[in-house]
């Protein structure tokens, strides 16, 4: 059974000042001050992809299959980073992560390798170190919502350094009415993402917006209804 949306159940193994960890029936999550699950990890398949949004974010290899390196703001549990360490050899991770106590977390908690030549975590702010790269990446993966900052930033800095590369966005937390709250996929297209994926959507429209991407990278942006 995949753990999904929110665990009110479970053991607190870890409760620090912003980071809890929880387990319950073979399945440990992360938590950031709320019962929403950060992160998760059954405990028999330490190096799978438990959550569904982790395994929609690895879609980046339908139109980039061999990446050689990759950035990701936002670490949480680790999961993602984890998953490409153990299943893309070939692959140089930095991952940059603001808060120290969940890099300490990741790595006692959920089995984060060590640092080495194919990982590098950074304690840091995103936007200031995507603001400061100079090395090339073929891939970076965003969280929008961060503690001290917002992907949003991220977003608009790589699209004004690499306008060549199609963003892709994707989350549950966009609202239609924007009497209720702001539609924060819109936001994405007004800072340069080139397409827009409301979740739960279809492995069809995932596979529509990539080749949206692959055949037409310079056509104006879309967002999936």
């Amino acid at each position: 059974m995949s753990v999904l949306g929110r665990w009110l159940g479970g053991a607190p193994l870890y409760r620090g000042a912003e980071v809890e960890v929880r387990e319950k029936d073979g399945v440990r999550t992360l938590h950031l001050g709320s019962e929403t699950i950060q992160s998760a990890m059954r405990l028999d398949a330490p190096n799978a992809l438990e959550l569904a949004y982790t395994r929609a974010m690895m879609a980046f290899l339908l139109f980039a299959s061999k990446p050689q390196r990759i950035l990701m703001i936002g670490l949480g549990g680790g999961s993602v980073s984890k998953f490409m360490y153990h299943r893309l050899p070939q692959v140089r991770q930095t991952v940059i992560e603001v808060s120290s106590e969940v890099i300490t977390v990741a790595r006692k908690f959920f089995f984060l390798p060590p640092d080495d030549g194919r990982l590098s975590v950074e304690l840091g702010e995103g936007a200031q170190y995507v603001g400061r790269c100079t090395s090339p990446v073929d891939v970076m993966l965003v969280d929008v919502f961060m503690p001290h900052m917002r992907g949003f930033e991220s977003i608009r800095m790589f699209h004004e350094r690499r306008p060549d590369v199609p963003v892709v966005a994707m989350s549950g937390y966009a609202f239609a009415n924007a009497e209720r709250a702001p539609d924060f996929l819109r936001m994405t297209i007004e800072l340069g993402a080139a397409c827009c994926l409301r979740k739960p959507f279809t492995p069809d429209a995932l596979l529509t917006v990539v080749n949206q991407c692959i055949t037409s990278p310079e056509a104006s942006a879309r967002l999936s209804k």
